[in-house]
């Protein structure tokens, strides 16, 4: 399971880089890649799993980011979701 959000902060990333056109929305991008970083293992501990309503709101966020991009960027963000949602749904049945 810890391999999915290094794949999820990789496609943010490709997201990122591709976002040339709006500032805006590449900078959310780090943002949100930052805050992944720190919910699943930056400076909390491997035992301390993220909470659900982060992961949720990390969610909601990329659906709005991706509304707002087109092309590649939207489809590494479209990448990105889905990672986090199989990510979501394994953390929920390991519990």
């Amino acid at each position: 399971m810890a391999d999915r959000p290094t794949r999820i902060r990789e496609e943010l990333q490709r997201a990122s880089d591709t976002a040339n056109e709006d500032r805006d929305v590449r900078e959310q991008l780090r943002s949100l890649d930052e805050g992944l970083m720190e919910l699943v293992g930056g400076d909390k501990t491997e035992d301390e799993p993220p909470h659900e309503d982060r992961l949720a709101e990390l969610e909601e966020k990329l659906a709005g980011l991706r509304d707002r991009s087109e092309g590649e960027t939207s489809g590494h963000i479209r990448n990105a979701e889905r990672l986090l949602g199989e990510y979501r749904e394994r953390r929920e049945t390991d519990e």
